[in-house]
C-alpha cells in the first residue's frame, strides 16, 4: 500500500484533484493485478492519464468559434492559431472579429491579418455568409467572440452568432488559462457541456508549473485537448496538444 499512497501523494502535488486522484490509483492497481508480469506503476499511471485525456485535431471546412473568459488569451490564440493553421497545416484561413465590445480586441486582430495577408472582418461589417462567399478557398474561418462572464449576459449573444452560421460545419474551441481552476470555470463548462462539439484549448503553460489541473477540467468537462498555447508570439508557441509531453511534464517522483 505504500507504493500507491505515494503515488496518490504525488497526483494530489501535480494539482489532481483528490476523488480522480484515488481513481487513477485503484484503475493502476487493477491493471497490475490483471498483469501477469511485473509492470512499471507508475509508467501505468501515466498510460491511463494518457489514454484518459485524448487528443483531437480539427480538421477540413470549419467555423471555429472561440469561446472563454476575461483573460484567457482568447483573441491571441485566434492569432496564433490562424499562423499556424497557414504556416504549419498550409489551409487558407480567414477570421471574423465579433468582439463588439473590446475595441483593442478587434484592432489586435485586424493587425495581426494585415501582416499575415488574411481575410477579416468586424461582425457587424458584412454577413458571415457574404464574406465566406467573398473568399471560397477559406478552410476554416475564425471567429473571436466576446470574453465569457456569465451565462446571463452571455448567452443570447453566443446563441444568436453561433446560429447565423448555422448552414456550416461548426466547430467551438474553448480557451482557457492553464493557471485558471475548475471551480472557477465551472460555470463556462457547464454551459458547453451537452454540445458535442466542444474541446478544449489551454493557454498560457509558459505561467504554471502545475499542470494537474488541465487533467481536473477534462475530466470534468468530458471534452476532448485539441491545442496548447504556452508563450507571447503569435507566429510559434502554439500547436497540438501532446498528450506524452504532458505527461512527462507532470513531477512524479
Amino acid at each position: 500500500m505504500k507504493k500507491e499512497r505515494e503515488t496518490l501523494e504525488i497526483l494530489i502535488a501535480n494539482g489532481i484533484d483528490k476523488n480522480y486522484a484515488k481513481d487513477i490509483v485503484l484503475r493502476a492497481c487493477l491493471s497490475a493485478m490483471d498483469d501477469s508480469e511485473d509492470i512499471d506503476y507508475m509508467d501505468e499511471v501515466r498510460k491511463l492519464m494518457i489514454r484518459d485525456l485524448g487528443d483531437s485535431v480539427s480538421s477540413g471546412l470549419e467555423i471555429l468559434f472561440f469561446v472563454g473568459p476575461t483573460g484567457s488569451g482568447k483573441t491571441t490564440t485566434v492569432a496564433k492559431m490562424a499562423s499556424w493553421l497557414s504556416l504549419t497545416v498550409e489551409s487558407s484561413v480567414g477570421i471574423i472579429a465579433a468582439d463588439a465590445y473590446r475595441a483593442a480586441a478587434t484592432e489586435q486582430i485586424e493587425a495581426f491579418t494585415k501582416i499575415m495577408d488574411k481575410p477579416c472582418i468586424e461582425i457587424n461589417d458584412m454577413s458571415p455568409a457574404q464574406f465566406i462567399s467573398d473568399h471560397p478557398g477559406m478552410k476554416q474561418v475564425l471567429v473571436d467572440t466576446q470574453a465569457y462572464t456569465s451565462r446571463e449576459n452571455w448567452s443570447d449573444y453566443f446563441t444568436k452568432l453561433y446560429d447565423s452560421f448555422q448552414n456550416y460545419k461548426r466547430k467551438i474551441i474553448m480557451v482557457l488559462p492553464a493557471t485558471g481552476r475548475l471551480h472557477n470555470l465551472k460555470n463556462m463548462i457547464d454551459y458547453f457541456k451537452h454540445n458535442d462539439e466542444v474541446s478544449l484549448l489551454f493557454t498560457k503553460l509558459d505561467e504554471t508549473d502545475i499542470y494537474g489541473e488541465i487533467y481536473n477540467i477534462q475530466k470534468y468537462s468530458g471534452k476532448p485537448i485539441s491545442y496548447v498555447s504556452f508563450g507571447q508570439d503569435v507566429l510559434s508557441d502554439f500547436g497540438p496538444f501532446k498528450l506524452h509531453k504532458w505527461a512527462n511534464a507532470l513531477k512524479m517522483q
